[in-house]
């Protein structure tokens, strides 16, 4: 039978969290995530910043919270948390060599076994978890880095922002007014 752990995550850990991404200094070329991070009224990350806060900001912030923990070494609920941070840093790996602006069979590889460690050990350290489908889509990342080179290439960014607009627009259900923003969108960007 498994010991009793604590939560992973306390509402103070999040406290401390969010003060460590609005006091670190990172790298000029990553996005700032809000200051409110991790809170509902912060609203829906960009896929910039989503990014920043996997490669960057959680890992860096799970690793302070692991380092300044007050859980006996050794006990249950710090081997846990341990194995948060090595789970995260498997995610914040993958991303890396996933994301990256070059490629090779070598890149592939290394996003492929980042990957799955992290589908593997989700089952592990969270068994009532079902995985979803764009769990077994990251999987097939590999086969895209070898056949179609860089991510970048394949991005969408461009369609999400519209997705954006077309999902904050009130049409009083009206579905011509979509079509009508989406003409006039298109001929009058901005």
């Amino acid at each position: 039978e498994e010991p009793e752990t604590s939560p992973i995550i306390t509402k103070n850990d999040l406290l401390t969290i969010q003060q460590q991404i609005l006091e670190t200094i990172r790298p000029y070329w990553q996005a700032h995530l809000p200051h409110n991070f991790g809170t509902p009224e912060h609203g829906k990350l960009k896929a910039d910043q989503w990014r920043t806060a996997i490669e960057f900001d959680i890992p860096v912030s799970l690793i302070q919270l692991l380092a300044t923990s007050s859980f006996p070494v050794g006990g249950a609920d710090h081997t846990r948390l341990r194995r948060v941070v090595e789970h995260t840093l498997d995610l914040a790996m993958a991303t890396s060599w996933g994301l990256s602006r070059r490629t090779s069979k070598y890149h592939a590889e290394r996003y492929a076994f980042y990957m799955h460690r992290y589908l593997c050990t989700i089952k592990e350290l969270f068994p009532d978890y079902d995985l979803k489908p764009n769990h077994h889509y990251a999987l097939h990342i590999q086969d895209i880095l070898l056949l179609f080179g860089p991510l970048h290439g394949t991005w969408a960014f461009s369609l999400e922002r519209l997705i954006g607009r077309l999902q904050g627009m009130n049409t009083n259900g009206k579905i011509g007014a979509v079509v009508m923003y989406t003409i006039s969108f298109s001929l009058f960007p901005g």
